[in-house]
């Protein structure tokens, strides 16, 4: 088995040369998982994708997302509404990036050490696509191995190359199966 394994999307791009030698630099069974600081094609940052587990509000707000797709893509439409009217500063202008464990990495780059398989870890494949980055918390937590968000490793992310923006009925049940399974997790259902 190798040390580390990468699983990541096929529109993320890694330019630093080091890249490689700072992964090995880490002491896998400290760092199961490691989540890059990624880079959009905009410039914005995606990792970590959750800082802790999602809270009710939001687990409610992705329950009525996947209740119905004309309702997922209202929300959509009013969350690109007020995404224009104001600036997210949380995401956009980080003072200082330090490496910190966090509740769900952004599934486009993910690295993960052996340990990570040793310890019981697995890849869920039960859905062909979205909530990746669920799933591996989920089962994180279940084997009290933590998440860390390394932001030394950089990579840049052309985000929806592969799937496109907008949000086609196809992408809306997959994304809607991904959760299922998500909360199925979560619950020990599965």
């Amino acid at each position: 088995m190798p040390d580390w394994i990468v699983i990541c999307n096929n529109d993320v791009t890694i330019e630093d040369p080091l890249f490689v030698r700072k992964i090995r630099s880490l002491d896998g069974i400290k760092f199961p998982i490691v989540a890059p600081r990624i880079v959009s094609s905009a410039g914005k940052e995606q990792n970590p994708l959750l800082e802790t587990s999602p809270p009710f509000v939001k687990r409610l707000k992705w329950q009525l997302y996947d209740s119905d797709y004309r309702v997922a893509r209202t929300m959509l439409a009013v969350n690109r509404f007020f995404r224009r009217t104001r600036h997210d500063a949380s995401k956009s202008t980080r003072s200082i990036e330090f490496a910190r464990t966090v509740y769900a990495p952004h599934g486009a780059f993910l690295i993960l050490s052996k340990e990570f398989f040793l310890r019981g870890g697995n890849l869920d494949t039960a859905v062909p696509m979205f909530a990746e980055e669920l799933t591996i918390a989920v089962t994180a937590e279940k084997l009290g191995m933590p998440v860390w968000y390394y932001p030394d490793l950089v990579v840049y992310h052309r985000a929806h190359t592969t799937t496109g923006r907008d949000l086609t009925q196809t992408k809306y049940d997959l994304e809607r199966r991904a959760r299922k399974r998500y909360y199925a997790l979560v619950r020990g259902k599965v």
